[in-house]
């Protein structure tokens, strides 16, 4: 009895580290939920390539900075697997990117999240000379404050992520850029504690900008299972339904095609960036094609 116990232990002990984790970054704030659907998309990616690598779980390391994500993902130090991040070619150089806009391009199209007592200011502003009046904020360590700084001559930072709506709540720059999906989630959040805190209503702005998933250099085979699960969910068409369904109702929601846009430029796109394939971008008049994803 005592040997067949032993055995039992042996295999369970075996079983449990052959299991197929891959460690991904968690909320960096209690009010973070910009982690929502790039987990929705890699669930979905794993699910599809069962039959090629097996069944796979998800672990969450909890908040990491994108400075660290980047680090850990370098020295290959089992801390992460896998992270999604704005597309450079300094990120490129270090990691290995599967080089699917995740987003398809959405991330370059932002909101500005001001203080309510500059609304009448901000309703004036008609292009970029008018908006360079005003201070921007922004995250020391998003692998895009290099397209803020070329196109503001102010941006003030912070390696903090909820810090930078205490600076707007207090005035210390005058509007934080957030993505579509970014600015809708962290009003309504903050409503109770930031109520100061709203969306300029009548401009957006727009440059060329892109997140992938990245991972280690030493995981090519993670590289290659991303890889064709994004394959097939975009011939399968799935990448659309879930891209489009679960962004449809944020997009409405912030009137996008009723803003005023105010395209930036962004020098520092890297070259693996898929320009010319269309159904990898987002397209504003393909929105209402799809109902909220469940």
């Amino acid at each position: 009895m005592r040997f067949l116990i032993s055995i039992l232990l042996i295999f369970l002990i075996v079983k449990h580290s052959d299991a197929c984790e891959i460690k991904h970054p968690g909320k960096q704030g209690e009010n973070d939920a910009r982690q929502v659907y790039p987990l929705q998309l890699l669930s979905l990616i794993l699910k599809t390539t069962e039959e090629e690598f097996g069944k796979c779980t998800l672990v969450d390391v909890g908040g990491v900075s994108q400075k660290r994500q980047i680090s850990w993902l370098d020295q290959n130090n089992d801390e992460l697997d896998i992270a999604w991040l704005p597309a450079s070619e300094q990120t490129n150089e270090i990691l290995t990117p599967i080089p699917v806009p995740i987003r398809k391009g959405l991330l370059g199209w932002r909101i500005l999240l001001i203080h309510q007592d500059n609304l009448q200011q901000f309703e004036s502003v008609k292009s970029l000379n008018d908006l360079n009046i005003f201070s921007a904020g922004y995250g020391s360590s998003w692998g895009d404050l290099s397209v803020m700084q070329y196109n503001f001559a102010r941006v003030i930072t912070s390696g903090n992520y909820d810090s930078l709506f205490e600076m707007l709540a207090h005035k210390r720059f005058d509007f934080l850029s957030r993505s579509i999906y970014e600015a809708y989630d962290e009003t309504i959040l903050r409503n109770t504690s930031k109520p100061e805190i709203i969306i300029a209503p009548k401009i957006a702005l727009r440059y060329p900008q892109v997140d992938f998933f990245y991972v280690s250099k030493s995981n090519q085979a993670l590289a290659k299972r991303i890889h064709l699960g994004m394959d097939k969910l975009i011939r399968n068409g799935k990448f659309n339904t879930l891209f489009y369904g679960f962004y449809a109702d944020y997009i409405r929601k912030v009137n996008m095609s009723e803003r005023l846009i105010i395209d930036l430029e962004n020098p520092y796109l890297p070259d693996n960036v898929p320009h010319d394939d269309p159904e990898l971008w987002f397209q504003l008049n393909e929105v209402d094609k799809y109902a909220m994803y469940q």
